[in-house]
C-alpha cells in the first residue's frame, strides 16, 4: 500500500514541503552541524598543531638563524679584526718602507757626500802633488838658474881673473924687462906669477910671488893660501892683487906679512919692492925688504891718499 506523504506548510513563507524532507533536512542540518563542528575542531587542532609545528620550526629556524647570525657576527668580527690587522700590518709595512726609503736616501746622501769628499780629497791631493811637483820644478829650476848663474859668475870671475893675471904679467914684463916673470899654469898648485928680481949687473936679488884675484868679496883664506904658496916657492915677498880689499884696507895694506893692493897700484908696489930687493946683497936685501915693507906701504899709500883726496876736491 502506497504510503502517503505528509506535508507541512511554513507559517512564514507558506512554503509546503513533505514532512520526511523536513526531517531529513533537520537531520542533515544536525549532521552538517556535527560534521562542521568536528571539522572546525579538527581544523582548529590542525591549525593549532600546524601553528605549533610552525612555531617549533620558527623557533628552530630562529635558533638556526641565531646560530648563523652569531657565526656570521663572529666571522664578521674576525674579518674586521683581520682587516684591522691587515691595515696595521700594511701601515707598519708602509712605515717600515718609508723608514727604509728614508734610511736608504740618507745612506745614499752620506755615500754621495763621502764620494764627494773622497773625490775632493783626491783632487786636493792631486793638486797638492801637482803644486808640490810644480814647486819642486820651480825650485829645481831656481836652483839650476842659481847654479848656472854662479857658474857663469864663477866663469866670469875666472875669465876676468885670467885676464887680470895676463894684464899683470904683461905690465910686470913691460916695466921690468930684466926680471924673470914666470906665470904659473892654470890648474897647477901655487900662486899666479913668480917675479925674480934681477939687478942691472944680472944678480938675482929676490923673488916676489903674486896672487891675482878678481872676486866680489874678500876672504882671509886668500892670505893663508898665499903664505903656504910663498913657503913652498921660498919667495921673499907675497902680494895679493885684488880690488875687493878688506874693509879696514884702503888701496894697500898688509895681513900676516902678506901685502895687499889693487890692480892699479900693483906696478907701483912692484917698483918699490924691487928697489928694496935690488939694494945690496941678497941677504942684506932680504933683511932690508922685510924691515922696509911698512915703509914701502907708507911711501905708496900716502901719494895714493893724496891723489884720492885731490880727486875728491
Amino acid at each position: 500500500m502506497k504510503r502517503m506523504k505528509q506535508h507541512i506548510t511554513c507559517p512564514k513563507c507558506s512554503y509546503t514541503f513533505a514532512l520526511d524532507e523536513a526531517l531529513n533536512h533537520e537531520m542533515e542540518t544536525e549532521i552538517r552541524q556535527e560534521i562542521g563542528a568536528e571539522f572546525e575542531k579538527k581544523q582548529a587542532e590542525l591549525v593549532k598543531r600546524t601553528e605549533e609545528q610552525a612555531a617549533e620550526r620558527a623557533v628552530r629556524t630562529l635558533s638556526e638563524l641565531q646560530v648563523k647570525l652569531e657565526a656570521q657576527t663572529k666571522e664578521l668580527r674576525e674579518a674586521r679584526e683581520h682587516e684591522r690587522a691587515l691595515l696595521r700590518t700594511k701601515a707598519e709595512l708602509q712605515d717600515q718602507a718609508e723608514k727604509a726609503q728614508l734610511e736608504a736616501d740618507r745612506k745614499l746622501a752620506q755615500d754621495r757626500e763621502k764620494i764627494r769628499q773622497t773625490a775632493q780629497q783626491q783632487l786636493n791631493e792631486e793638486h797638492q802633488l801637482k803644486d808640490a811637483e810644480k814647486n819642486k820644478q820651480l825650485e829645481d829650476l831656481r836652483r839650476q838658474i842659481a847654479d848656472l848663474k854662479r857658474k857663469a859668475e864663477q866663469g866670469s870671475e875666472q875669465l876676468q881673473g885670467d885676464i887680470q893675471e895676463l894684464e899683470l904679467e904683461k905690465a910686470l914684463k913691460d916695466h921690468f924687462p930684466k926680471d924673470r916673470i914666470e906665470a904659473v899654469k892654470t890648474g897647477a898648485r901655487g900662486a899666479d906669477i913668480l917675479q925674480t928680481v934681477v939687478s942691472d949687473d944680472g944678480q938675482v936679488c929676490g923673488t916676489i910671488l903674486w896672487e891675482s884675484k878678481q872676486v866680489r868679496n874678500w876672504s882671509d883664506a886668500y892670505v893663508d893660501k898665499l903664505l903656504r904658496d910663498k913657503s913652498e916657492a921660498k919667495a921673499d915677498v907675497g902680494v895679493i892683487v885684488i880690488d875687493a880689499l878688506p874693509e879696514h884696507v884702503v888701496h894697500m895694506g898688509s895681513i900676516k906679512g902678506v901685502l895687499l893692493t889693487t890692480f892699479g897700484l900693483a906696478v907701483c908696489l912692484a917698483a918699490t919692492l924691487r928697489v928694496n930687493l935690488s939694494s945690496g946683497s941678497h941677504s942684506t936685501c932680504l933683511r932690508r925688504t922685510r924691515r922696509s915693507q911698512n915703509a914701502a906701504l907708507r911711501i905708496l899709500y900716502e901719494p895714493a891718499v893724496s891723489r884720492k883726496d885731490g880727486h875728491g876736491r
